[in-house]
């Protein structure tokens, strides 16, 4: 059955409108956000040569799709402190572990991605740290 937005939101999914801002209180728009993710994820998968309908296209698309919005909650919470202090003077403080949690988790789906159109790849263990190190996957090529 073919990937929809429904599929992305919880509980199915791993996405709620809360996680997105812009989106609070306007579901037209969050759904219209997660449509995009699916679309890009049909792309992504049609390229990589999965054959539609199958089980996996769907499981590429839905793991493309949830890494693409899981990619956007991460960059806006590169730029949201996790804690504000306005008495004197303006303070933000950044927690390694709110970055930390997101990088997983966007490893998690990106292989989760390319498990299912047959790319071998290798993690570089790195958490985030005052450095801006951030985990990476390198892909190398097909199985």
């Amino acid at each position: 059955m073919p990937i929809t937005a429904d599929d992305l939101k919880t509980p199915k999914g791993e996405f709620k409108i809360s996680m997105f801002p812009d989106d609070e209180g306007d579901e037209v728009r969050f759904d219209a956000r997660l449509d995009a993710y699916v679309d890009a994820g049909i792309d992504k998968a049609t390229a990589a040569g999965i054959a539609d309908p199958s089980a996996s296209f769907d499981r590429a698309v839905k793991a493309w799709a949830t890494y693409l919005g899981a990619n956007e909650i991460y960059n806006d919470m590169l730029t949201t402190p996790a804690s504000v202090d306005v008495k004197d003077k303006t303070q933000a403080s950044f927690t390694a572990t709110q970055f930390n949690l997101w990088a997983e988790k966007l490893a998690k789906y990106l292989a989760a991605f390319e498990d299912e159109v047959g790319l071998v790849s290798t993690t570089i263990e790195q958490k985030f740290s005052p450095t801006g190190n951030v985990p990476h996957r390198i892909a190398f090529g097909n199985r």
